[in-house]
């Protein structure tokens, strides 16, 4: 991993890492081309959790889950209807092809990873 990456302890996984939100967004304003991607956010202080399912994801505390696929593949699950709005909102002002909400009745998704 780049040594901009930190590994953290609490990871199940070599290819896991936790960020606060300063080293985040020092990452994330690096070059980068993202092909594959699983972001967990979180509000300050509270436990990463491993997510493998939708179900795990409504009954923890993580607040976006972010799956990347291919580069161009998206898909953002929030629990927040307002920052849910605005990503919508963003991603159309900037001409993005199908946006669409994800649904209970328009999702087949039941694993929350990319493989």
């Amino acid at each position: 991993a780049p040594s901009s990456f930190t590994q953290a302890a609490e990871c199940p996984s070599e290819n896991e890492y936790i960020y606060n939100g300063r080293a985040f967004k020092e990452t994330i304003y690096q070059d980068h081309y993202v092909f594959m991607l699983k972001l967990q956010a979180y509000y300050p202080n509270a436990e990463y959790e491993r997510i493998d399912t939708y179900d795990e994801f409504l009954n923890s505390k993580c607040r976006i889950l972010l799956l990347i696929c291919d580069a161009h593949y998206i898909d953002i699950y929030c629990k927040d209807i307002e920052i849910s709005r605005a990503l919508f909102a963003r991603a159309n002002s900037l001409s993005y092809q199908d946006v669409e909400y994800i649904t209970d009745e328009n999702d087949g998704r039941t694993a929350m990873n990319l493989f």
